[in-house]
C-alpha cells in the first residue's frame, strides 16, 4: 500500500470523528505532495570536500562540492541541501548573505540559489549561468550585492515585480587594468569596494552610481606604492585593509601602504577572528602577530576556508578542508590550543559518480572518482566508502573505477583504468593488478599493463549470466586479454587457483587484445567484447562451445559494426565503432553505445553471426556519447549520455528524456546531464542514475511484472477533474504491467483510452477522448494486457 493512499485513510478517519480543520489541511497538502507523480527524485551527494564557509546569525554554513550544509556545534551534526532540496547545482563555488537574510550559493557554472534559512524556501538567480566559472567573493553593499568572478565584478540588485535579484551590471573594466580580469577577492573598507587582481589592487567608492564606468576605480600598483601586484587575497579589519601577495604582505590605512612583509609561504584564505588575522598556507594556519604570520595549526592540507565560530560562548576557528587525493575533507574546529578531528555528514565517497550496481543482496554499490577514487556501499540508508584514504591507500585507489559486475555470492567487482580489479565484499577488498600480490596466483600476477606501461592494467569487469565474472585486460602484455572467472571460483573466496584465459582468433591482429566492455548474451551465451583503444574498430565475440577450460572448440568471429549495417540505415557514418556499452533486452535486440551515438541488432541476435546486420538510433532525444544502456524489469532501455538521460519502451517509443532542472524541455531533478551509468532494482523500481555531480535516485512504476494483475487503485480518489490534477494509478499494487487503460462511465460509455506510459507517467487528466473535462461521478476504470488479463477499480471524480 502506497504512503499516499495511507495518509488518505487516516484523512477519512478523521473525517469521520470530526477531528479539527488544521490537522486535515496538513494531511490534505502532504497527500498531495505524494500523489504528485509516481516518479520522485532523490540525491546522494558527499560534503566533505568543502569550497566556502559562511557565518550567518551564528549559523556557520559550508558550501561543498556536493551542495550546502549547515553545522549545529552542540552536537556536531549536519543539515544537508542538494538540488532536491532546491539547489541550482550541487557543486559550489561561493557563499553570501543578501538584506534579506537569505543565504546565497553560487555554482561553478553561475547559477545563483538563494535559500531562505528560516523555512528552506529557495529562488534561482540564472543571469550568469554558463557566464562564469568561478567565484573568488561575494559580498553585501547595502541591498546590492556584488560577485567577484573569474571574468570580472558583477553587481545584482533586488526587483519585487521578479520577487529575485537581478543583474545590473557588468563590470569589466577596473580603471586601466586588464579588461575581463579576474577577481581574486574583494572587501569593504571605509566605505570604498576593494578588488584585489593580478595586475594589482582597485577601489571605487561605495557611493558610484556606476561601477562599469573605467573611471569610478583607482589603481594601485607597484607604480604607485603598491608593494607588488599579484594581489592573492585582502581581508579588512577595523583600522587597515590587509594585503596579501605571493611572498608576503603589506597593510594599507587608505592613504598609505605599509613596507613589505616577507612571509615563508604564500598567504591566503585571510579571516579576522576576534581582533585577530588570520591565514592559511599550503598545509598550516598562520596567525599574525606584529608583522609577522606566525604558525598556528600545521599539518592541515587542503585548507579552503576559515571562519569564527561560537561554541559553548567562546570564539573558535573553523577551518573548511577540501578533499585530496589521500584523504576525504571536511570541517575542523580550533579553539585556540586543540584541533578537532575531521566532521562532515556520513554519505558517498565522493561526487564523481562513474559506475553503480546492485549486488545479490540487494545492496547498492557505486564506483566514484576525482580525487575520492574507490566504491561506496549504500545499506539501509548508510553509507560505508572505501575510497583513497591515510589507510586505505593501495594501488587500485590511483585511478577512478570504470565498469562494475556483481557476482551471485554478494560481491562486487570493479574495473578501472590503469590499475587492474577490485573484488569488494563489505568486510574485504581484493586486488588484481601487477602489484599487490594477495590477488596474484600460483605464477604470479593475474593481469598485466600495456606497452610501455607493465604496471598499469586496463581493465573493464562484465557478468555472464551464470554469475561468472568476465574481465578485459586492454592490449594485455601476456596476450591474455579476455579472463574468465567462473563462479566456482568466486564461491571458494580469494585463492591461488589460475582463472581460464582467452585470445581472440582473427586475421586482424592489430586489433585482438585492444577489447574493453564484455557482455554475455543470456539467449546464445555467447560472449560479446567492444572495440576498445586507438584504431580500433572491430568487436569480437566468443562462442564457447564446452567449458572455460577447453578452449579447442571455441568458436571466434569479429567484425566492424559499419560493413554490416542495414540497407535501410542512413546514419552509420556518424557512428564510432569504439563500445562503451553493451545489453541485450528481452525481445533479444542487442544494443550499442559508443562515443557518438547508438546503434541495435536488426530482428535480435541470428544464430549466425554472418546473418548479424545493425541499424542506428537515429533519434535519439539528448546527447551524443552514449556512456551506458540500461534494460529495466518492463524492457525499457534507459540511455546514459552526456547530456542527460532518454528511455525507450519495447515498442520503440521514447517515454522519458531527463535533464536537470535548467532544462526547458526535459526539467527534472537529475543531479546532473554527464550521467555515467545506470541501474534499477527490479522489487522497488528505483533507477539509479551515476553522474560526475551526485548520485540520483528515481522512483519509479517499473517494478517487476507478474504474471496476473491484481488491483487498480487510482490516486488521489477523489480526484478533481478541472484541469489542475492528474489521476495516477498505483504500478505496485497492479502487480504487472497492463497494456491499455480504459476509462468508462457507470453506464458503460467509453470515456477515454491511455496507453501504459500515458497512464503511468502523465496520468489521467480528467478530459474525455474529444479533449473535454468530464462532468463529477464516479467512473469505471479497466486495465487489460494483450494476454486478455484485466482488473477494475473506480475513482469518484469532482467536476468544476
Amino acid at each position: 500500500m502506497g504512503a499516499a493512499y495511507r495518509i488518505w485513510l487516516v484523512i477519512l478517519s478523521l473525517l469521520k470523528s470530526k477531528a479539527p480543520i488544521m490537522p486535515l489541511l496538513f494531511l490534505l497538502i502532504a497527500a498531495q505532495s505524494l500523489w504528485a507523480s509516481p516518479f520522485r527524485w532523490t540525491t546522494y551527494t558527499s560534503l566533505s570536500s568543502v569550497e566556502d564557509l559562511l557565518v550567518a546569525d551564528s549559523v556557520l554554513w559550508l558550501g561543498t562540492s556536493g551542495g550546502l550544509a549547515n553545522f549545529d556545534p552542540s552536537n556536531n551534526s549536519f543539515d544537508s541541501y542538494n538540488n532536491t532540496r532546491g539547489l541550482a547545482m550541487n557543486a559550489t563555488a561561493g557563499l553570501g548573505r543578501d538584506a534579506e537574510g537569505w543565504i546565497w550559493i553560487v555554482a561553478p557554472d553561475g547559477q545563483i540559489t538563494r535559500l531562505n534559512p528560516e523555512n528552506g524556501s529557495t529562488r534561482i538567480v540564472t543571469d550568469l549561468a554558463n557566464e562564469i566559472f568561478d567565484v573568488s567573493a561575494i559580498v553585501r553593499v547595502g541591498t546590492e550585492m556584488f560577485l567577484g568572478a573569474n571574468n570580472g565584478l558583477y553587481r545584482l540588485a533586488y526587483f519585487q515585480v521578479v520577487d529575485n535579484y537581478r543583474v545590473i551590471e557588468r563590470v569589466r573594466v577596473l580603471g586601466s587594468f586588464p579588461t575581463s580580469i579576474a577577481i581574486q577577492d574583494l572587501a569593504i573598507f571605509q566605505d570604498h569596494l576593494y578588488a584585489a587582481t593580478a595586475a594589482g589592487l582597485a577601489r571605487a567608492p561605495l557611493s558610484t552610481p556606476q561601477f562599469s564606468a573605467p573611471a569610478a576605480w583607482e589603481n594601485f600598483t607597484g607604480a604607485n606604492g603598491l608593494p607588488a601586484n599579484n594581489v592573492v587575497d585582502i581581508v579588512a579589519d577595523p583600522n587597515q585593509l590587509v594585503i596579501a601577495f605571493q611572498s608576503g604582505f603589506a597593510d594599507f590605512d587608505g592613504v598609505t601602504f605599509s613596507s613589505f612583509h616577507q612571509t615563508a609561504e604564500t598567504i591566503r584564505n585571510l579571516a579576522v577572528v576576534g581582533f585577530d588575522v588570520y591565514g592559511t598556507g599550503a598545509s598550516s594556519v598562520f596567525k599574525r602577530v606584529g608583522d609577522v604570520f606566525q604558525s598556528a595549526i600545521g599539518n592541515v592540507p587542503g585548507i579552503a576556508a576559515l571562519a569564527e565560530i561560537e561554541v559553548d560562548g567562546a570564539s573558535h576557528l573553523a577551518l573548511g578542508i577540501a578533499d585530496q587525493a589521500e584523504r576525504p575533507g571536511g570541517l575542523r574546529i580550533w579553539d585556540g590550543e586543540i584541533l578537532s578531528p575531521t566532521l562532515a555528514p556520513k554519505g558517498i565517497g565522493g561526487n564523481s559518480v562513474v559506475g553503480v550496481e546492485i549486488d545479490s543482496q540487494n545492496r547498492l554499490w557505486a564506483a566514484t572518482g576525482g580525487n575520492r577514487n574507490g566504491v561506496s556501499l549504500l545499506q539501509d540508508e548508510e553509507w560505508t566508502a572505501y575510497t583513497r584514504n591515510d589507510t586505505l591507500d593501495g594501488h587500485f585507489f590511483q585511478n577512478p573505477p570504470n565498469t562494475m559486475a556483481a557476482d551471485p555470492f554478494g560481491g562486487m567487482w570493479i574495473g578501472s583504468d590503469f590499475t587492474g580489479v577490485c573484488w569488494a565484499q563489505p568486510d574485504s577488498l581484493v586486488f588484481f593488478n601487477t602489484v599487490e600480490a594477495a590477488g596474484f596466483d600460483e605464477a604470479g600476477a593475474r593481469l598485466s599493463g600495456f606497452p610501455g606501461f607493465p604496471n598499469n592494467p586496463i581493465a573493464r569487469v562484465g557478468r555472464t549470466s551464470s554469475g561468472d565474472i568476465l574481465i578485459t585486460n586492454q592490449s594485455s602484455l601476456t596476450n591474455r586479454p579476455l579472463a574468465f572467472v567462473s563462479r566456482d571460483w568466486i564461491a571458494q573466496g580469494n585463492h591461488p587457483t589460475p582463472w581460464n584465459y582467452f585470445l581472440p582468433e582473427t586475421d586482424a591482429a592489430a586489433d585482438e587484445t585492444k577489447i574493453g566492455q564484455a557482455l554475455e548474451d543470456p539467449i546464445s551465451n555467447r560472449i560479446w567484447l567492444g572495440a576498445q583503444g586507438d584504431n580500433t574498430v572491430r568487436t569480437y565475440v566468443l562462442d564457447m562451445r564446452s567449458t572455460p577450460a577447453d578452449i579447442g572448440d571455441d568458436v571466434w568471429a569479429s567484425y566492424d559494426p559499419r560493413d554490416i549495417q542495414d540497407a535501410a540505415t542512413t546514419c552509420f557514418e556518424d557512428i564510432n565503432p569504439l563500445v562503451t556499452s553493451f545489453a541485450v533486452d528481452a525481445q533479444n535486440y542487442l544494443w550499442v553505445g559508443t562515443p557518438n551515438g547508438a546503434y541495435y541488432s536488426q530482428g535480435g541476435i541470428p544464430q549466425n553471426i554472418s546473418s548479424l546486420r545493425f541499424i542506428c538510433l537515429y533519434d535519439l532525444p539528448v546527447g551524443h556519447r552514449v556512456n551506458d544502456i540500461h534494460v529495466d524489469s518492463h524492457d525499457n532501455k534507459w540511455f546514459a549520455t552526456d547530456e542527460g538521460v532518454a528511455v525507450l519502451d519495447p515498442t520503440f517509443t521514447w517515454i522519458h528524456v531527463f535533464q536537470t532542472s535548467t532544462s526547458i524541455d526535459y526539467s527534472s531533478d537529475l543531479a546532473s546531464n554527464s550521467v555515467m551509468a545506470i541501474t534499477s532494482n527490479a522489487r522497488t523500481g528505483e533507477v539509479w542514475l551515476a553522474t560526475l555531480d551526485g548520485l540520483s535516485r528515481l522512483t519509479t512504476p517499473y517494478v517487476s511484472r507478474s504474471a496476473e494483475l491484481e488491483t487498480v487503485r487510482a490516486y488521489p480518489n477523489p480526484f478533481r477533474a478541472d484541469g489542475s490534477q492528474q489521476m495516477y494509478l498505483d504500478a505496485e499494487e497492479i502487480g504487472g504491467r497492463f497494456d491499455e487503460l480504459r476509462v468508462f462511465t457507470l453506464s458503460g460509455v467509453l470515456v477515454r483510452k491511455l496507453a501504459w506510459a500515458q497512464a503511468i507517467s502523465n496520468g489521467w487528466d480528467g478530459r474525455n477522448m474529444d479533449g473535454e473535462l468530464v462532468a463529477g461521478g464516479v467512473y469505471l476504470l479497466v486495465c487489460t494486457t494483450q494476454s486478455g488479463s484485466s482488473v477494475t477499480g473506480k475513482v469518484a471524480v469532482l467536476g468544476r
